[in-house]
């Protein structure tokens, strides 16, 4: 199965396989509370081959002490280990982006900053105009 999710779906898939890892939750234990007879749904939605449902996450969100779908995945975007899991640590995303400036797959905003010789020289811009 290809993988079509996006960075929220591995996010949330994150977020809750550290939580239910803590609490003792099973995959079997989810897919009784969405209604699934077999789990190889939310395997697929944990590994992050599958999205998860907005009508799923409202109904797992309390097993968390959450209140809605919407409450899971703000709190799962913030979790900085799951962030770790799926980005790398910073010294990774450092040097991804230090590879990518080389490669020249993108420029910084300031290379093309008609401004920027202006600043050099210590001269005064026009290509902003705050009016």
């Amino acid at each position: 199965m290809e993988e079509t999710t996006g960075i929220t779906d591995r996010a949330v898939s994150a977020w809750l396989r550290d939580h239910m890892k803590k609490q003792g939750i099973r995959q079997r234990d989810i897919a009784d509370l969405i209604d699934r007879k077999s789990v190889t749904y939310v395997s697929n939605c944990l590994t992050g081959k599958q999205s998860w449902r907005l009508s799923e996450l409202d109904r797992i969100a309390p097993l968390f002490g959450l209140h809605d779908a919407l409450s899971l995945i703000a709190d799962s975007r913030a979790y900085t280990p799951m962030l770790d899991r799926i980005f790398g640590d910073e010294d990774e995303r450092i040097r991804a982006a230090e590879q990518a400036a080389r490669s020249g797959d993108w420029v910084p905003a300031a290379d093309e900053d008609e401004d920027k010789t202006h600043e050099i020289n210590g001269e005064a811009g026009d290509a902003y105009d705050p009016a």
